[in-house]
């Protein structure tokens, strides 16, 4: 408050006095440097940098700066302030039907249709399928050429344990099978192993090797 009516100068004012240049730094805005010759910039009539590019462009065509390694053009520039319809509009305006592809998207053609369902209250297709099921061991889809049943997905969103898990609590001992994997049993023991820090049995005869070696 003393400062406020006594002749004692801001810190900002100090930091001007002291600087000799327009590269002096004089404070930091959300972690960058901002100069005297900025700030005079900002009380005087002088063209921000954006503005000399853009009356240096002669066309259209002209990049005028990039946005996430992309060119900007003059005439890009323009169509955000102008009532110029996107090319996705204009894509749609061209369209005849619903199976008619507008865009690609991750190299798949993406239809009217499909567009309009996004904004629509129509079910996708799965939802489509699971209405038509009437048991759990119906198929709904494939994944990896395999069935997916009406059951399986029920068991993914509710709390019932997979059959592996059911299996591992009707062991008794780490001797137990548990499955098999490329017609090989696996037990309960082994399956323990690889969770824990305990060397599979090639390791350990490796290790016992070299060590008689040396």
């Amino acid at each position: 408050m003393k400062n406020l009516i006594t002749d004692k100068p801001a810190p900002i004012t100090v930091k001007l006095a002291q600087t000799s240049g327009d590269g002096d730094n004089v404070f930091k805005l959300m972690d960058e440097n901002v100069t005297k010759g900025q700030m005079k910039n900002l009380i005087t009539d002088k063209p921000a940098p954006i503005t000399v590019k853009l009356a240096q462009t002669s066309g259209d065509g002209d990049n005028v700066f990039k946005l996430m390694d992309s060119n900007v053009t003059k005439g890009q520039m323009k169509n955000l302030i102008t009532d110029k319809p996107a090319p996705i509009t204009v894509k749609l305006a061209q369209t005849s039907g619903d199976a008619d592809n507008v865009f690609k998207l991750m190299d798949e053609n993406v239809t009217k249709g499909q567009m309009k369902n996004l904004i629509t209250d129509k079910p996708a297709p799965i939802t489509v399928k699971l209405a038509q099921t009437s048991g759990d061991a119906d198929n709904v889809f494939q994944l990896m050429d395999s069935n997916v049943t009406k059951g399986q997905m029920k068991n993914l969103i509710t709390d019932k344990p997979a059959p592996i898990t059911v299996k591992l609590a009707q062991t008794s001992g780490d001797g137990d099978n548990v499955f098999k994997l490329m017609d090989s049993n696996v037990t309960k023991g082994q399956m323990k192993n690889l969770i824990t820090d305990k060397p599979a049995p090639i390791t350990v005869k490796l290790a016992q090797i070299e060590k008689a070696a040396f």
